[in-house]
């Protein structure tokens, strides 16, 4: 261990309180969407400490890198790389339960939650992200001006964007949308209208003009 290793050692949380958890699953989350591609020597310290999810973040990098040394698509097959992401989403899922569990209006965790479960998901797993996002629904709809899980986003995503991209109603309504257009590839029109509508009512700039996916009535 490097001196640099050491120090940063000493200086990390090492409790349990919602705000360190959902750190650490945020953290994970960041290497699960640039996975392969993230260099193993950018990894957050949190994620460094899981020695089995190095080893994979470093053996599949190597897929990524030419013969002359510069980023190439992955080698990695579909199904290995499902199977290697699960290993990522297993681990967030964890932290995420522990976050709510100490804080149940624990704001950012539930809005992240949904967004792992659907990346690079397989139209199999439908059903069951529909569950997940019903299961938060109503933590998503109680979060109004003046709740703690609204301050917890707004804190979380102060000055990461612009325009409406930094609004806790523009995340809020993400993820109606996202359950809207699950609703709408299981055949459930009536339901993902209802999401859309959500949708449009708390972003309309992003939302409100139509979507030719769904139709309004």
């Amino acid at each position: 261990m490097g001196l640099f290793d050491y120090f940063s050692c000493k200086n990390q949380p090492n409790n349990n309180d919602a705000g360190t958890l959902y750190q650490k699953a945020k953290d994970l989350a960041g290497c699960l969407y640039n996975f392969p591609y993230q260099s193993p020597s950018i990894v957050p310290y949190s994620v460094k400490q899981d020695e089995v999810l190095m080893g994979i973040i470093i053996e599949t990098h190597k897929t990524t890198i030419g013969p002359d040394g510069k980023t190439q698509q992955t080698t990695i097959d579909a199904a290995e790389r499902i199977r290697l992401q699960s290993e990522f989403k297993t681990r967030i899922f964890a932290l995420l339960e522990k976050c709510l569990a100490a804080d149940p209006e624990y704001g950012p965790a539930f809005l992240l939650y949904p967004k792992v479960a659907e990346y690079n998901t397989r139209a199999a797993d439908r059903e069951r992200l529909i569950s997940l996002g019903e299961r938060f629904l109503p933590l998503v709809e109680g979060t109004i001006k003046g709740t703690k899980p609204y301050n917890l986003i707004k804190s979380d995503i102060d000055g990461m964007f612009g325009n409406c991209f930094e609004k806790v109603e523009r995340h809020l309504a993400d993820f109606h949308y996202d359950l809207a257009l699950l609703y709408l590839k299981t055949g459930a029109d009536d339901q993902a209208y209802i999401q859309y509508k959500k949708a449009c009512k708390l972003c309309g700039k992003v939302y409100g003009r139509g979507d030719s996916k769904i139709k309004l009535k």
